[in-house]
């Protein structure tokens, strides 16, 4: 204990860099623990080899402090007019792939003999033919259905900005 007294205890009365202050802390604390081993649930922390006035003697590198982000420039009305343009025709092109894939026909024809009209049989494999093309049309639609819903938010917004860009 007395070589904990004598060693770890001694405080600082020259300036130190912080660097190597923080490998004096993390000696102070090796010194201690070789004196007083710790024990496995309470371990020791070295924030306690801090002693007062310390803080004194610690020379700090110097704050370095990030440049501000330029603020964004909002966009011209005519950038803005030509974004809503493109937005309303993708939208009318999503629009036009969702009627395709809900409404386009089973066997490529307008013909409703082509439908399974009465005396038509059919047979598993032709159900599970049109099982499988239901189920792809279906999720055709519910992702078309997802990016008609967030292109017409984009045009909400572009329309909102270009309110606003006319006061």
């Amino acid at each position: 204990m007395d070589e904990w007294l004598a060693d770890g205890r001694t405080p600082l009365n020259a300036p130190i860099l912080a660097a190597d202050y923080m490998d004096l802390i993390l000696e102070r604390q090796r010194v201690y623990e070789a004196v007083k081993p710790p024990v496995k649930w309470a371990r020791t922390l070295p924030e306690w080899f801090v002693w007062p006035g310390d803080d004194d003697h610690v020379i700090l590198p110097e704050r370095v402090t990030a440049e501000p982000k330029p603020k964004r420039t909002p966009p011209t009305r005519e950038a803005l007019i030509a974004k809503r343009d493109a937005l309303q025709s993708q939208l009318g092109r999503l629009i036009d792939k969702r009627d395709r894939a809900v409404l386009g026909p089973r066997h490529g024809t307008d013909d409703m003999a082509a439908y399974g009209g009465i005396g038509i049989r059919t047979t598993a494999r032709q159900n599970a033919k049109r099982a499988a093309a239901m189920d792809r049309s279906i999720t055709e639609t519910a992702r078309l259905m997802k990016r008609i819903s967030q292109v017409t938010g984009s045009l909400a917004r572009v329309e909102h900005q270009i309110a606003r860009a006319d006061r």
